[in-house]
């Protein structure tokens, strides 16, 4: 089972004419497909701006005219995405380069109608995308386990600077405590001769002592801060069927959300 990144390094290599990504409901197909157009340089067709309303199924309810006349006038490399996609893509006769199946995960939930159910077993039973698929990826264990990496990563790096923040104050404080002390006990006072200018060790003591409070400052500032966020959205299919989605986030984000790519099939919806 390969990376997003390798997954993405092969599809930028190879430039695969048509791309898709298959599985069922709820399991971030959409994320996966927009993040991989994103990197690789891809156009994005979602078959769920195809659907017409209120039939409660998907493969008989995609206006297949409307679609095939979008497939037709954006350029590749392109990447389809949508559940059933190959029979979907037969009915169309548009042969898949290459295929990547995201499974079922159990953390997906939410409603769908029965004939939408039976209509993705029997869709499964019949066309195995899994076992047909180049490549599986399972989107929940690439978020936690990236995500998970790069929050050790980034505690990691900012508790470094400030435990070296702490212990460069530490040892200002206890230079200035010595020179202070050595001043005061002096009895004519200690001086020490700095670029040729004579200066009082209380003085200067007295000036280290005062300063070495910015270096416990700077590394309040460095401190780590990590912080979650959840949020949960849910979705309503065209079909009738409805999908809840749970979002997780910490302190650095995985995925750049900047410039989404063109989502082909949405400003075609006035046609």
């Amino acid at each position: 089972m390969p990376s997003i990144s390798v997954l993405a390094q092969t599809l930028r290599h190879k430039q695969f004419r048509y791309v898709g990504v298959d599985g069922p409901t709820g399991v971030r197909k959409s994320w996966l497909a927009k993040t991989l157009a994103r990197q690789c340089g891809y156009q994005l067709v979602q078959l769920d701006h195809f659907v017409q309303p209120g039939l409660g199924c998907f493969i008989q309810a995609i206006d297949y005219q409307r679609l095939a006349k979008v497939i037709a006038r954006t350029k590749p490399p392109m990447i389809v995405e949508g559940i059933c996609l190959l029979a979907v893509l037969e009915k169309l006769a548009l042969p898949l380069n290459y295929l990547v199946y995201v499974p079922h995960q159990p953390s997906g939930k939410g409603y769908q109608s029965t004939l939408l159910v039976q209509e993705l077993k029997h869709y499964h039973q019949v066309y195995q995308p899994e076992s047909h698929a180049n490549a599986t990826l399972v989107t929940e264990e690439l978020l936690m386990t990236s995500s998970y990496d790069v929050d050790i990563a980034y505690i990691k790096s900012k508790t470094l600077v400030s435990v070296v923040l702490a212990i460069g104050g530490v040892l200002q404080t206890l230079v200035g405590a010595l020179l202070l002390n050595s001043g005061l006990n002096a009895q004519s006072g200690a001086t020490l001769k700095i670029m040729g200018a004579e200066m009082s060790a209380t003085g200067i003591g007295g000036i280290i002592l005062s300063t070495s409070v910015l270096w416990a400052y700077f590394a309040y500032l460095a401190r780590p801060k990590f912080s979650t966020r959840s949020e949960t959205r849910q979705t309503t299919g065209a079909d009738g069927s409805s999908e809840i989605y749970e979002f997780k986030s910490s302190t650095q984000m995985l995925v750049d959300p900047a410039a989404p790519p063109t989502v082909k099939g949405e400003a075609d919806n006035r046609d």
